[in-house]
């Protein structure tokens, strides 16, 4: 018998108008029939306008060294939608940042907070060298006690603020 093909994941990237936006996703087996369908809507940012905006951050996810460094090394990594980590998983999250006059005009802060709001430690979101590149967050669970945390991001510039919150949970 044939061995079946395991594959890591993929994505999808398609150009879209800023704005309300619907999609819908359907999921078939190898014959062609449909197990599963959804649709959703989203709200598509403008990041030609004059306002500070942050993309949706991408949660990447690192079992072992090995698996860092070739996250480190891909130049298009897929995220995982998990949000349930070891202790031992380490979080590489990049994100980016649009404002008016390029991105080295805003002041990007990261912070982890508890699972009622409050800050427990600030993050470094370390700044790309190439505008076109996404800012970075290397967040190792070591150091965290099982439970429920958000990872606030902040961009602030001259015209106005933007945040974007990832919630995550740590298990043993």
């Amino acid at each position: 018998p044939a061995q079946p093909v395991l594959r890591t994941g993929s994505k999808v990237s398609f150009e879209v108008p800023p704005g309300r936006m619907q999609y819908r996703v359907i999921v078939q087996n190898d014959k062609g029939q449909v197990l599963d369908s959804f649709q959703q809507e989203l709200t598509v940012p403008d990041f030609g306008g004059t306002e500070v905006r942050l993309s949706t951050p991408a949660v990447l996810r690192a079992r072992t060294p090995r698996e860092f460094q070739a996250l480190s090394r891909d130049p298009d990594p897929v995220p995982t939608s998990l949000r349930e980590f070891r202790r031992t998983d380490r979080l590489p999250i990049p994100f980016y940042a649009a404002v008016p006059g390029g991105a080295s005009s805003a002041e990007v802060t990261a912070r982890m907070l508890n699972r009622v709001g409050q800050k427990m430690v600030d993050l470094t979101a370390q700044p790309p060298a190439d505008p076109s590149q996404p800012y970075q967050i290397d967040l190792p669970l070591a150091g965290l006690s099982p439970g429920e945390y958000v990872i606030e991001i902040q961009a602030k510039g001259v015209s106005g603020e933007s945040t974007e919150l990832v919630a995550i949970k740590v298990i043993s």
